[in-house]
């Protein structure tokens, strides 16, 4: 609401630099709950910490949100943890421990057999880790 000194019909231009911040306003709020999904989603390896961050960046506002989400966040992205012997499954993004060859959610081979030693290796090498034979081209 306008203050009483401010009539809205004589002052267009007044209403139309109000109807302008709120769209800026707007526009922010829906990047920053893109951005926080997009975030949340290569940090977290539990789907519930992922809508909890979504949750809170709704209720709150970005102004508020975002500086706390920057500062309680995981460091480092759910793939670049050293350390954790994790494998990310990369169809539905479950983490899995590294000696498994499925993803336990969706069934998705995580890790390719060679074909002359029956050695697991990851999806994204060129050679067997084990007989350093390469493997056929996927194109």
């Amino acid at each position: 609401m306008l203050p009483a000194f401010i009539n809205p019909a004589s002052s267009p231009a007044l209403i139309l630099s109000i109807q302008i911040l709120i769209g800026i306003v707007w526009f922010f709020w829906i990047i920053a709950l893109l951005w926080t999904a997009r975030d949340a989603n290569a940090r977290y390896t539990r789907q519930g910490w992922f809508w909890f961050a979504l949750f809170l960046v709704t209720m709150l506002t970005p102004f508020i949100w975002l500086p706390l989400y920057c500062v309680i966040r995981p460091i480092k992205y759910k793939w670049d943890r050293d350390g954790e012997d994790r494998l990310i499954c990369p169809s539905c993004q479950t983490s899995h421990a590294v000696q498994v060859s499925y993803c336990g959610s969706c069934g998705y081979h995580v890790k390719k057999t060679c074909h002359h030693c029956q050695a697991a290796n990851f999806l994204d090498v060129r050679y067997c880790h084990a007989c350093w034979s390469r493997f056929p081209s996927s194109s």
